[in-house]
């Protein structure tokens, strides 16, 4: 539940639970703010699914969130601080928990688990474009030295295996 703060002027502390929309102002609002470079009906906060909605409502002096001058309706998604003439407030929102694509890539690093999402595919042939280490389809055999290279190490796997298979028939003959 996102939650308005009073840090600074007579309420200075005051923590109230935003449930609905409150309207700050000098007057006639919902939270009174006793400083004259508030308006009457100041600033609008509103609860949004996405964390809080601001609205200045055509204040004289304005209404600022994390230093910038608030022009047009704003969603608050994390805490933010604003400012009212000479009050400053605190919106305190919940951080949600993360959500995320049940088919995303997980990387795991140490204590943190990181999300990178699943890889958009527009067509059959774009699949084998995406791919990251070219096309999967066997190269063609070569008659230069790669190929020798390539056989040299399963010769000597076999050789080592053979010359093992020797050894061991020459132990149990010899008992």
């Amino acid at each position: 539940m996102p939650f308005l703060i009073v840090r600074s002027g007579p309420r200075a502390g005051e923590r109230i639970e935003l449930v609905g929309e409150l309207v700050v102002g000098r007057e006639n609002a919902d939270v009174t703010v006793s400083d004259e470079e508030v308006s009457r009906r100041h600033l609008a906060v509103r609860p949004h699914e996405d964390g809080v909605e601001l609205e200045d409502l055509e204040s004289t002096n304005g209404t600022f969130v994390d230093g910038a001058r608030l022009s047009a309706v704003v969603v608050v998604s994390s805490s933010a601080r604003v400012i009212l003439g000479e009050t400053e407030l605190e919106i305190e929102v919940d951080e949600p928990e993360p959500r995320f694509d049940p088919s995303a890539t997980r990387f795991r690093e140490r204590d943190a688990t990181i999300i990178a999402p699943a890889p958009r595919r527009s067509s059959p042939t774009a699949a084998v474009r995406a791919q990251p280490f070219g096309s999967l389809t066997p190269a063609a055999p070569s008659r230069g030295r790669s190929a020798t290279r390539q056989w040299s190490a399963a010769g000597i796997a076999l050789l080592v295996f053979a010359a093992t298979a020797m050894a061991l028939i020459v132990y149990f003959v010899a008992r």
